[in-house]
C-alpha cells in the first residue's frame, strides 16, 4: 500500500511506481489518486508501470466530511491499469463519512420542510380570511341589491354602483382566487333573483343583470370548480360557458349540474389541452366538446349522461371513462364525427351494478368500436364479466382493436376466489385477435395505481447529491413563500381600506343630505364591523386608527351640516367598530 503526503510530486510517484512494476496486488491512499489526477497531460505521456496487476484499490479512509465526494477519472484508471485488463478495480468509499455527509443535508431538508409546512398553514389562513372577507362584502352588497329589488322601484344608479363595487372588490385579489369567488358570486346571484322574481318586470331585470366582464380572464389556463356542499349548483350554459377564457388549458367541474335548454358548448375554449367532468349532472340534450388542442379527456361518475356527448379532439390522446350510477345507459351517448384516430391509452371502469346487462354489452360493443384506434387498453373486471355474459353476441363481432399494444385487467382487490386468473377465450379473441403481439396484463387495482413500496439502493454519492438539490429546490420554495405571504399581507390591507373607504363615501353622502338615515349608518357599521374582527391585531390597529382619522377629517369638513345630536347619534355608532370582539391573535 501507498500513502501519499502534501510533500510527494509527480515525478516521485513515477519513480516509485516503476520500481514496483510486477506488483500484483496494488493499494493507493487518496493523495497519490488526486495527485495523478491532477496532471493528466504528463500521465498521457508516460507508458503504464504496471505489467502484471490483478487488484487496484484506491483507499479513502481519510475521507471527511468536508471533502467532496471522489469519483473515478478515466485517465487515472486507464494509466494503471493499461496493462491489466482483467484486473478489479474498486474505490472503496468509505460508508461513515458518506452517510454523515447525506445526513446533514436530509436533516435540512426536514428542516426546511417543517418552514414550509408552518408557511402553508399561514398562506391558508390568509386565503380563508381573503374568502371570507370578499363572501362578506359580496354578501352585502347582494343584501343592497335584494332591498333595492324588493323595494319596486330599483334606484338604478345605485344598482350599477354594487357592480363596479364587486368588481373592483375582485380586483384586489390574486387571479386564482378571483374566478372561484366570481362563480360564488353568480350562484348567489341565480339564488336570489329566483327569490325575488317576480318583485320586478323582464324590463328591469335587463337593466339590472351583472355583466359579463366580471366572469372573464384574458391569464387564466387552470380552473377547477368543485361544489363541495350538499347543494348542487345550478350552473347554466350562461354562466360558465359564456366566459371569456381565451387561454383556459385545463377545466376540471365537479360535483356540478350543468343546465340549459338544449345544449352546452365547450368550443370556445380553443386552448383547452385537459377537460375534467367528475360527479356531474348533465341535465340537458347535448354536450358538444370542440377543442382542436384537447389531449386529455376524462368523464368519471357521472350521475346522468347527455342524450349526445360529442367530441371533436383530432389531437385527443388519453381517453378515462366510469359508469357507477344506474341513471343512464353507460357511454351510448359518446359521439365523434371525425373519430378517435389519435387515441393512445384508454382507461374504461364498470360498475358492478351494470355486469351481465344485456344493456350494458351493445353500449360498450358501440363504444369499442369508437375508441378502436386504442394502443394501451386498460378495462377493469366487470367491463370483461359484461362482456362474458353475452358470449353468443360476442361471437359474431369482429375485434374493433387494430394496433393494441397493452391490454391490463385490473381486479378489485377482493377474496382469492372472487379473483379471476385469465379471461374467457371469445373475450379475449375479441379484445386481442387483431394485436398477436399485445402484452396482457392481470393485476390487482391497487397494484395499477400504487407503485412498490421497495425502492432500489443507490450509492450515497447519489443519495447526498439528490439531498443537496431537494435542500436548493426547499430553499428556494420558501424564498417564493415569503413573497406570497407579503403579497397577502397587502391584499390584506387593500381589501380592508377598499370597504372602509366606500363605507366613508356612504357616511359622506349621510350627512351632506342633511336627515343621515340611521338605519343605513347602523348597516354601514354592521358591514364593517365583521372585517374588523378578521384581521390580525397589528393590522387591525391600523386600519381602525386610519378610518377614524379620516371620519375626523369629514367632521372637520361638513361640522355645520348637521346639529351635534346628530354627530353624537353617529358616533355612538361607530364607537361599537372600536368594542368589537377582540382582535384575533395570529402569526400572519
Amino acid at each position: 500500500m501507498l500513502k501519499g503526503t502534501g510533500e510527494t510530486h509527480f515525478p516521485q510517484l513515477l519513480d516509485t511506481f516503476h520500481k514496483l512494476q510486477n506488483a500484483k496486488f496494488l493499494v493507493l491512499d487518496l493523495n497519490i489518486f488526486q495527485i495523478l489526477h491532477s496532471c493528466l497531460d504528463q500521465l498521457s505521456q508516460n507508458p503504464c508501470p504496471f505489467n502484471n496487476l490483478k487488484y487496484l484499490k484506491i483507499d479513502t479512509t481519510r475521507l471527511k466530511e468536508k471533502d467532496p465526494i471522489p469519483t473515478q477519472p478515466i485517465q487515472v484508471k486507464d494509466y494503471l491499469l493499461e496493462n491489466s485488463p482483467n484486473a478489479t478495480f474498486i474505490l472503496d468509499l468509505p460508508q461513515r463519512p458518506l452517510e454523515q455527509l447525506c445526513f446533514k443535508p436530509k436533516s435540512k431538508v426536514a428542516k426546511l420542510e417543517e418552514r414550509i409546512q408552518a408557511q402553508n398553514e399561514v398562506i391558508t389562513e390568509q386565503k380563508s380570511i381573503h374568502e371570507r372577507l370578499l363572501s362578506h362584502m359580496i354578501n352585502c352588497r347582494l343584501e343592497q341589491l335584494k332591498l333595492q329589488v324588493e323595494s319596486g322601484n330599483p334606484d338604478f344608479q345605485v344598482i350599477r354602483s354594487i357592480g363596479c363595487e364587486i368588481k373592483s372588490a375582485l380586483g384586489l385579489i390574486p387571479e386564482s382566487m378571483r374566478v372561484d369567488m366570481k362563480v360564488r358570486f353568480l350562484f348567489q346571484y341565480i339564488e336570489l333573483k329566483s327569490l325575488i322574481l317576480t318583485r320586478i318586470d323582464g324590463s328591469q331585470w335587463v337593466r339590472i343583470e351583472i355583466p359579463p366582464y366580471l366572469f372573464s380572464s384574458p391569464t387564466l389556463k387552470h380552473l377547477t370548480l368543485k361544489n363541495e356542499s350538499r347543494v348542487k349548483y345550478q350552473v347554466n350554459h350562461l354562466s360558465i360557458f359564456a366566459w371569456d377564457l381565451p387561454v383556459l388549458e385545463t377545466l376540471n367541474l365537479s360535483s356540478t349540474r350543468i343546465i340549459s335548454e338544449k345544449s352546452a358548448n365547450f368550443s370556445m375554449f380553443a386552448n383547452l389541452k385537459d377537460l375534467t367532468l367528475h360527479r356531474v349532472y348533465m341535465s340537458i340534450d347535448e354536450i358538444n366538446i370542440c377543442c382542436p388542442q384537447l389531449s386529455n379527456l376524462t368523464i368519471t361518475d357521472v350521475i346522468r349522461f347527455p342524450k349526445v356527448f360529442k367530441v371533436i379532439a383530432p389531437k385527443l390522446k388519453n381517453f378515462t371513462a366510469s359508469a357507477t350510477y344506474h341513471y343512464d345507459i353507460p357511454f351510448e351517448c359518446l359521439q365523434s364525427t371525425e373519430g378517435f384516430y389519435s387515441l393512445e391509452k384508454v382507461n374504461l371502469f364498470l360498475s358492478p351494478r351494470y355486469k351481465d346487462s344485456k344493456i350494458g354489452v351493445p353500449a360498450l360493443l358501440s363504444l369499442f368500436q369508437k375508441l378502436r384506434s386504442a394502443k394501451f387498453l386498460i378495462l377493469n373486471s366487470e367491463i370483461i364479466e359484461t362482456l362474458g355474459s353475452n358470449m353468443n353476441q360476442l361471437s359474431h363481432e369482429h375485434c374493433p382493436f387494430y394496433n393494441l399494444m397493452s391490454l391490463k385487467i385490473c381486479i378489485e382487490p377482493l377474496s382469492q376466489k372472487d379473483r379471476i386468473s385469465e379471461i374467457a377465450i371469445p373475450v379475449r379473441k375479441y379484445l386481442l385477435e387483431n394485436s398477436p403481439n399485445a402484452t396482457f396484463t392481470i393485476t390487482d387495482l391497487h397494484q395499477h395505481y400504487a407503485s412498490s413500496s421497495e425502492s432500489q439502493k443507490r450509492p450515497w454519492e447519489q443519495l447526498y447529491k439528490e439531498a443537496k438539490y431537494t435542500v436548493a429546490k426547499l430553499e428556494e420554495k420558501i424564498k417564493t413563500q415569503d413573497k406570497v405571504i407579503e403579497e397577502q399581507k397587502s391584499i390584506h390591507e387593500k381589501m380592508t381600506l377598499h370597504l372602509i373607504n366606500s363605507k366613508l363615501v356612504e357616511l359622506r353622502g349621510q350627512i351632506e343630505g342633511g336627515k343621515p338615515d340611521y338605519k343605513i349608518i347602523h348597516l354601514m357599521v354592521s358591514e364593517i364591523r365583521p372585517v374588523m374582527d378578521l384581521l390580525p391585531k397589528s393590522l387591525r390597529l391600523k386600519v381602525e386608527a386610519q378610518f377614524f382619522s379620516q371620519y375626523e377629517s369629514l367632521k372637520s369638513l361638513f361640522l355645520t351640516q348637521i346639529d351635534a345630536s346628530h354627530w353624537t347619534k353617529i358616533e355612538t355608532e361607530l364607537g361599537s367598530i372600536r368594542h368589537s370582539k377582540r382582535a384575533r391573535s395570529t402569526k400572519i
